[in-house]
C-alpha cells in the first residue's frame, strides 16, 4: 500500500511529464515514426504526421502517469482511512485492559435512549493495598482479571456493555425489565469478583462497591444517569457494609 505523501506524487509526476516531453522529441527529430511506419509497411514510403505521432505518443505516457498516479493516491486514501479507524477504536478501549472506556460507555448510552436500561458503576474495594503489597504490575494483572469476568457475565445478559472508566471503576450496562434484573446482575457482579484472583505472588480477593441508576425509556441522558449511579456507588462505598456492598438509585 503506498504512503507517499503529496509532495512525492508531485514530484514523480513531474519527473513523468519530463519523460513523455524528452520523447516525443526524440521521435520527431529523428524521424522515429517515419521510420516505424515504412518497417511496418515492408519499406514502402510513408510520410506519417510527425504532429499526430508526437501526440499519441505524448497522451499514452501521460495517460499511463495519470493512471499510477490514481492508483497511488487512491492507495494512500486507504491508508489514511485504516488509520482513521484505527484511531477511532483505539479512542474507544481502555489500553490496558482492551475493553471499552467511558467514552464508548457513553455513546452506547446515547444508542440505547429510549430503551429500559440499567447503568452499574462499580469501584474495587481494597485495590490500593493490593497494588502497595504487588506493585503497579500486580495491580495491572487483577485489573486485566476483573475486566475478563465481567465481560464474560456481560455476555449472558441482555444488551450487556462493560468499560473501565478509569483506575478501578468500571460501568456495566444492560436492558433490564425491572429492578430485580438489575439487582441480580449486581449480586452476581459482587460475588464473581469476590473469587481469589491468583498472582505469581499469590492469591488477592478484591470486594465491589456497586452503584446503579436506571433509564426508563430514555427519560434520563447519559449525564445524568452516570451522575445518580456515581452518588449510588460512592453511598455504597462509605456504607458499613462488609464486605460486598451494593448501592442503588
Amino acid at each position: 500500500m503506498s504512503t507517499h505523501s503529496p509532495a512525492r506524487l508531485s514530484i514523480e509526476g513531474g519527473a513523468a511529464f519530463l519523460l513523455a516531453t524528452a520523447v516525443t522529441i526524440a521521435c520527431v527529430v529523428n524521424g522515429w515514426f517515419d521510420h516505424l511506419c515504412m518497417t511496418l509497411r515492408r519499406s514502402e514510403r510513408y510520410e506519417l504526421d510527425e504532429f499526430v505521432g508526437a501526440g499519441a505518443v505524448f497522451m499514452t505516457v501521460t495517460a499511463i502517469m495519470l493512471a499510477r498516479r490514481e492508483w497511488q493516491l487512491r492507495g494512500q486514501l486507504k491508508f489514511v482511512a485504516e488509520q482513521e479507524q484505527t484511531a477511532r477504536e483505539a479512542a474507544r478501549h481502555d489500553y490496558l485492559t482492551g475493553i471499552p472506556n467511558r467514552l464508548a460507555l457513553v455513546e452506547r448510552l446515547d444508542d440505547m435512549a429510549g430503551e429500559e436500561t440499567a447503568l452499574l458503576l462499580i469501584d474495587l474495594d481494597g485495590f490500593k493495598s493490593i497494588n502497595d503489597r504487588h506493585g503497579h504490575a500486580g495491580g495491572d494483572e487483577v485489573l486485566k482479571e476483573v475486566s475478563r469476568r465481567l465481560m464474560k457475565i456481560r455476555a449472558s445478559e441482555r444488551g450487556g456493555f462493560v468499560a473501565r472508566l478509569g483506575g478501578d471503576e468500571f460501568g456495566f450496562l444492560l436492558h433490564v425489565q425491572s429492578a430485580r434484573d438489575a439487582q441480580a446482575a449486581m449480586r452476581r457482579i459482587a460475588r464473581d469478583l469476590a473469587r481469589p484472583i491468583h498472582l505469581p505472588e499469590g492469591s488477592v480477593t478484591v470486594g465491589a462497591s456497586i452503584g446503579s441508576a436506571t433509564a426508563t425509556a430514555g427519560r434520563i441522558n447519559a449525564d445524568t444517569l452516570l451522575r445518580i449511579a456515581d452518588t449510588a456507588m460512592y453511598d455504597a462505598k462509605h456504607a458499613r457494609q462488609a464486605p460486598r456492598r451494593v448501592g442503588t438509585a
